[in-house]
């Protein structure tokens, strides 16, 4: 007689479950609630199933908080009415038999609402300590953090469906690690609608965030007072924490691009104090839901009155020795100069690049005729991003033998280069053995008598 019953209850509850969950408005609030481990679907929760976790986690009401945040401004707190109530996402997923012993800290959770929108927890973010501070600031005051008073009394919350929160068709609720948190991207609505919602298990899923933060000052190294900096590669969902007195910034720290309880994303540049000569240090990191924190990056600047300006054509020196420029540097491209004359060493070394009074690179691409004119000169190092010699480079210089680092270097680029020079060997030092092997073949061709000016023996 029971067997024969079931079909019929099952098709009379599927009806009753049909026409219960048949939204008479936009706001019914009764439909299911999937978990999923990876693929593999756990278990299908009813509104009723819901609140039986509720219950047997003891029908607890909780308050949430969402200061200064745009979109959690509407705060969950204090009296019954206003709690919120609901079982925990962790309840959930160890009710739907997924043993918690077997989630790492690399594990992700998304969760999907109803209608599409989703974000990702990690395990940390799930079962870590987040708060109801009763006493946080609530103020569009952009970047406030809290201060200790205001973390008085604060109280642990769990992440939960709020099932209290019909008109939305329940939501997930996070407590903030710090007062000053935006939280409010992983405040889901829609969890249990009637197409339902998901809380899906990503094993091994969670990586860190990038750290690829840059800053409006570019590569320049020197600022002034009252300068605007920005820091580039934030967005809405990815919060950027900071700090500028050289400690290392956490939750805890200023946001730099905050949310008002009244509008949208802004950026808040940072002003450079009034403080010159002394060291201004920008140190930030990247928040984001699901990810784990990015590595803190360090922009460290020296307070100058005024960055000196560099202009083309004109002559600077550099360690005792002079380059004049060709190309001014930008902050997004260095610039080139030309190195014009040694210093009176025995030893001399054409750099690579040299950074000039703006604080910016300039690659070394010419060398000048008679750069190496001081009389103690017998060693010339040629820079790698040298690329011409300029006829009479050498000329009337001591020295006898030149150190070639570069590999840009053309035929045409060193005709007569060493005239008048007492120059006997040219020595190959581009890399490995083998580079400087194959370039000692191929700069051969380009320091003979007849093209450089000077018999010389090219060696490695």
């Amino acid at each position: 007689m029971i067997m024969k019953r079931k079909p019929v209850i099952l098709i009379l509850s599927l009806i009753m479950m049909i026409v219960i969950s048949t939204p008479c408005s936009i706001f019914a609030a009764e439909g299911p609630l999937y978990v999923y481990d990876g693929d593999t679907l756990m278990r299908e929760y009813s509104y009723e199933d819901l609140e039986a976790v509720w219950e047997a986690e003891g029908s607890k009401a909780y308050n949430y908080s969402g200061y200064n945040t745009y979109a959690t401004y509407k705060t969950i707190r204090e009296d019954d009415e206003t709690r919120a109530t609901g079982p925990t996402v962790l309840g959930l997923i160890e009710n739907a038999g997924v043993d918690l012993d077997t989630l790492a800290e690399n594990d992700t959770f998304k969760i999907q609402a109803a209608d599409g929108v989703y974000c990702r927890l990690t395990y940390q973010q799930l079962a870590g300590d987040t708060y109801y501070f009763p006493n946080g600031n609530i103020g569009t005051e952009q970047g406030m953090k809290g201060d200790e008073s205001s973390r008085e009394g604060a109280v642990v919350m769990p992440v939960i469906i709020d099932l209290k929160d019909t008109k939305q068709h329940s939501t997930m609720r996070i407590g903030q690690v710090a007062p000053n948190e935006q939280n409010w991207p992983a405040h889901m609505h829609y969890m249990t609608d009637t197409q339902g919602g998901k809380i899906i298990i990503q094993r091994g899923a969670a990586v860190k965030e990038s750290a690829d933060l840059t800053t409006s000052v570019g590569s320049k190294t020197q600022v002034v007072p009252g300068q605007k900096i920005t820091i580039n590669g934030g967005a809405h969902y990815v919060k950027i924490y900071y700090t500028t007195d050289g400690t290392e910034p956490t939750v805890d720290s200023d946001i730099y691009n905050f949310n008002s309880y009244t509008g949208p994303e802004a950026d808040n540049p940072i002003i450079v104090p009034n403080e010159i000569g002394s060291t201004f240090t920008i140190k930030c990191f990247k928040h984001r839901y699901g990810y784990f924190d990015s590595n803190v990056q360090t922009f460290k600047y020296t307070i100058v009155k005024q960055i000196p300006k560099v202009t083309k054509g004109t002559v600077y020196a550099v360690s005792n020795q002079k380059y004049k420029v060709t190309k001014v540097a930008t902050s997004s491209a260095r610039g080139t100069v030309t190195f014009t004359k040694s210093k009176n060493a025995k030893t001399v070394y054409v750099p690579k690049a040299v950074k000039l009074k703006d604080g910016r690179y300039y690659n070394v691409n010419i060398v000048a005729a008679k750069a190496f004119t001081p009389t103690r000169v017998r060693i010339a190092y040629i820079g790698a991003n040298v690329t011409t010699l300029k006829p009479y480079a050498l000329k009337g210089s001591r020295a006898t033998k030149v150190f070639i680092k570069t590999k840009k270097l053309k035929k045409v680029n060193v005709k007569k280069s060493l005239t008048g020079s007492k120059v006997k060997y040219v020595v190959i030092r581009v890399g490995t053995k083998k580079a400087n092997r194959t370039y000692t073949t191929k700069y051969k061709k380009f320091f003979t008598k007849a093209n450089a000016g000077r018999k010389v023996t090219v060696k490695y």
